[in-house]
């Protein structure tokens, strides 16, 4: 789904680079404690 999207909008790097960041706490709800990353 954000795949798509990011293909098909001109996104920078960073931008992608923020969302993909963002991605697991969003799947998780952005539920605190963020260890996602890990």
């Amino acid at each position: 789904m954000l795949e798509s999207i990011l293909r098909e909008r001109s996104v920078s790097p960073a931008t992608k680079q923020s969302i993909a960041t963002r991605l697991p706490e969003l799947l998780k709800g952005a539920t605190p404690g963020g260890d996602a990353h890990q």
